[in-house]
Formats: structure tokens, sequence, C-alpha cells
């Protein structure tokens, strides 16, 4: 449904995920406001690594429900493997695990290597090789998990902003 805060509602999520949430409020059965946390304690929030992309980031000719989500993710591991990030939600969120990430030790490089960045494997190979986005994701998957990741989330938004449609 329109304009129920479906996207605004995925950032914060994430948001909690990457410890960069100011907080929630949520009524109770009487209608107070109180304070609620996704995470009882830093422990669980760290194994999980949140990230979001855009829909029409994985939409092409190619994309059918088997093939998307490997794809997804591989493109939305992708900014941080240059530490380089874009004003989008995507970007903003990407930057709130780098930074996360970054203090425990983490490489751009080691990344960039185990998703192949510089064999510049084109969209069409990623979704149409059997095997190959399997293979780098559970590469990628292998660096992160030495930073106690053992989930990763991602947000798939339908919907961009005007601005977003336009920029990216």
């Amino acid at each position: 449904q329109w304009g129920i805060g479906k996207s605004r509602l995925a950032y914060e999520l994430m948001s909690q995920i990457n410890d960069t949430s100011p907080g929630w409020y949520v009524r109770d059965a009487s209608g107070n406001l109180n304070n609620a946390e996704l995470f009882h304690d830093a422990a669980d929030r760290d194994q999980y690594l949140g990230l979001y992309i855009r829909y029409s980031q994985v939409a092409t000719e190619s994309h059918n429900i088997d093939n998307w989500f490997g794809y997804g993710l591989y493109k939305a591991l992708l900014p941080l493997t240059s530490g380089e990030f874009d004003t989008s939600i995507q970007g903003q969120v990407a930057k709130e695990a780098y930074d996360r990430l970054l203090v425990a030790g983490f490489e751009e490089a080691k990344l960039a290597e185990a998703l192949e960045v510089s064999a510049g494997h084109t969209d069409e190979t990623l979704y149409d090789d059997p095997t190959l986005v399997n293979r780098l994701c559970h590469a990628a998957y292998e660096y992160l998990k030495r930073f106690g990741i053992k989930y990763i989330l991602i947000a798939l938004d339908e919907l961009e902003t005007a601005a977003e449609a336009a920029t990216y």
C-alpha cells in the first residue's frame, strides 16, 4: 500500500542492525509510547549485517525468481569494496555497515578480491552462470564471518524517490 512508510521502516531496521538508529518508540495496548529496540544486546546485533538495494538494480531481462537474490546480494555488497558511497538510501546504509566493519579491521580490497571485482563480471554473466554469483557471495560471506557476521539482511525496496530514479 502506498504511503505507509515501508521504505522508512526498512531503513530503520538497517539502522538498528548497524547501530546508528536514535531509537524507536512504539505504542503499547494502552496507547503509551515506549522505547523499543530490535536487539536486546550488542552480541545479538553484531551477528547481522544490514544492507539495502533498490529493485531497479536487480530488475533485468535475465532476472527470475531463482536468481535475483544472489545477484542482489552481490550488488548490495559492491559499495563496501570501494569505500565510496552515494547519497541514496542504499549508499547511506552501506556506509553505516562499512563504518561498523572498518573499526573491526575490515579491508575493502579483501572483499573486492572475494567478489572478483577486478574480473569485471557483466550483469548477464552474473545472472546466467549457474554457479558464479553463488561462489562469489559465498567467498564474501566467508570474509565477513571474520567480523562475527552470521546473517546478512537485505532490504529490497521496490520504490525509490524521483531524485534517486533520476540520479541512480
